[in-house]
């Protein structure tokens, strides 16, 4: 070969060398982020915890019992799952086993409301609103705290009751 083949052959070959080295581009392309409602009515979610503070205030004292709910649950119900649906409905679904075979597979009687910053949460079957402490594509944590007052026997009995349900998202 001769020296200008040569050298015709090294430019074509530092050319394309160069042209692979070509600086990467920077710009990258964002996506908007997901608002938690988003985020909720995306995923199936399933109770992974909920874990319950009770207190009992007497005139004799206090009394704290610190429980899990999940942990007494039957494996009939640890399987069930819910979808939030746009319609504001709750499809609460029984998963592979249930726990009475007369119960229909799917119920989508309970409804929710998620307030406009996605802070706090209503369930019509759970008498209560929860705050939404988290809520991601993953995971979503709700915490709500009932405080009751009545009288026993001539005593004020005031119990606390605090549980956060904890969500993971199923497939």
């Amino acid at each position: 070969m001769k020296l200008t083949g040569k050298i015709a052959l090294l430019f074509i070959g530092g050319a394309i060398a160069f042209a692979a080295c070509k600086k990467k581009d920077d710009s990258t392309t964002t996506t908007p982020s997901k608002s938690k409602k988003d985020y909720l009515i995306e995923g199936k979610w399933q109770i992974s915890d909920m874990p319950m503070t009770i207190s009992y205030t007497t005139p004799l004292g206090t009394n704290t019992q610190n429980i899990n709910q999940y942990d007494s649950m039957q494996a009939c119900e640890k399987d069930n799952f819910v979808k939030f649906l746009t319609s504001g409905k709750i499809w609460n679904d029984e998963g592979a086993t249930k726990c009475n075979s007369s119960d229909p597979q799917v119920d989508s009687s309970s409804t929710w409301t998620l307030n406009s910053d996605g802070t706090k949460m209503t369930f019509s079957d759970q008498g209560g609103t929860f705050d939404v402490q988290e809520l991601t594509g993953t995971s979503m944590k709700l915490y709500n705290q009932i405080d009751t007052t009545y009288t026993v026997s001539g005593l004020t009995v005031t119990t606390s009751t605090k549980t956060t349900m904890v969500f993971k998202a199923i497939n």
